[in-house]
């Protein structure tokens, strides 16, 4: 976008399949200031519904902050519940 800007970013994986429909389709990113990228650190979070980076803070202390894309409603109530489950996984291994 500028290169005065990192980003950590994930795309839908339906988007590299032929012939899927690419309707409600996208993905996940986080931008920050090139200024604060000794501060900054992405997560590997091994998940196609969730990204997040940790923000390490002067009074060593970490931020997580994380953006979730839940699956839209033509996906089945399995895969809803797993990314759900994947949040929920998340929060419990940061402690929050």
């Amino acid at each position: 976008i500028n290169n005065k800007f990192v980003s950590h970013a994930i795309s839908d994986q339906d988007l590299s399949i032929p012939g899927n429909r690419r309707v409600g389709k996208g993905g996940l990113c986080i931008l920050w200031d090139r200024d604060l990228d000794n501060f900054i650190a992405p997560l590997n979070l091994n998940s196609k519904y969730i990204i997040g980076i940790q923000v390490k803070l002067s009074n060593h202390e970490d931020l997580y902050v994380f953006q979730v894309y839940l699956p839209c409603k033509n996906h089945s109530s399995a895969t809803f519940k797993s990314s759900l489950d994947d949040v929920d996984k998340w929060q419990s291994v940061r402690g929050r």
